[in-house]
């Protein structure tokens, strides 16, 4: 069971205890672990509860659930590292929850490596960020193809852009996501069957 505690430092010849709360838990093979938490007690203890969690899902071999993964995402780096050395979770599942900006650059970094034009890149860009920013997402996790698609919709039938330019927008945010899948900094693409809008049919008179 994980638990919480203040760890009792010496300083001038007094014992005093320190600022921040510990959690110390167990991994699933037995070994003790501690990691430093927060000032605040209820929320050093919330990240007990979640380590907690994650510790059942490394030993039952189960996913961590959306909820907990939304916290886990929402983390100090240093946290996330300590979980990915003991084990807890694994390299893809830090680079997850990074911040999608972070994951952005990233793919504009490799767009211009590839030899595409400062334009073009700039203009996928700028489509991918506009079509997050409308479905809500600001972590890997937010993204789902219904969000994606419901703003699609949206650019289409509230803000009257055209099918072609609304699949445009599209084919920026999934060129995004299978990049992010190939490359191993996520665990599946959730875009990939999500199709193309076709044009609204002509009715004959």
């Amino acid at each position: 069971m994980a638990t919480v505690e203040k760890l009792k430092q010496k300083k001038g010849g007094k014992v005093y205890k320190s600022p921040s709360w510990y959690v110390r838990y167990s991994c699933p093979a037995g070994k003790r672990r501690r990691v430093a938490a927060w000032a605040d007690k209820q929320s050093s203890k919330q990240l007990a509860a979640n380590i907690e969690k994650l510790v059942a899902c490394r030993a039952s071999g189960m996913p961590p659930s959306k909820g907990l993964t939304e916290a886990i995402e929402r983390l100090p780096k240093r946290i996330k590292n300590h979980l990915q050395k003991t084990g807890l979770l694994d390299a893809s599942r830090t680079t997850e929850s990074q911040i999608l900006d972070d994951h952005l650059d990233a793919w504009a970094d490799h767009l211009a490596a590839k030899g595409d034009s400062p334009r073009h890149i700039r203009q996928r860009l700028s489509r991918a960020k506009r079509l997050l920013e409308a479905s809500g997402a600001t972590w890997w996790s937010d993204i789902s193809a219904k969000r994606v698609e419901t703003a699609l919709t949206n650019f289409r039938d509230v803000e009257n852009l055209s099918v072609s330019t609304v699949n445009a927008y599209q084919s920026a945010l999934k060129q995004f996501t299978r990049w992010m899948y190939r490359n191993d900094y996520a665990k599946e693409d959730p875009l990939r069957h999500l199709s193309r809008q076709n044009p609204a049919p002509h009715r004959r008179c």
